[in-house]
């Protein structure tokens, strides 16, 4: 059984760039749309999502929206401030 795994830096973290805008839920929810868009268009089956931090609570979230594409949604210690 092979996988492919993809990982991305969410805007503004680790080795993207970080301009001077709002890093708050409404960017991360676009950000992460914008790979599940992707992931839609170039993966033909259905797909795991692992989310630690706070991009658990953006996957959360965003569950029920994307449920058609996910098989399975794992989130590691899910945080939210604010």
């Amino acid at each position: 059984d092979q996988r492919q795994l993809v990982s991305f830096d969410w805007p503004g973290f680790g080795d993207s760039d970080r301009p001077a805008i709002a890093y708050d839920a409404a960017l991360l929810c676009s950000a992460l749309r914008a790979v599940l868009s992707f992931l839609r268009t170039t993966n033909p089956g259905r797909i795991t999502v692992v989310a630690a931090g706070h991009s658990a609570s953006v996957a959360l979230g965003l569950a029920a929206e994307w449920s058609g594409l996910w098989q399975k949604l794992v989130v590691v210690a899910p945080t939210w401030r604010g």
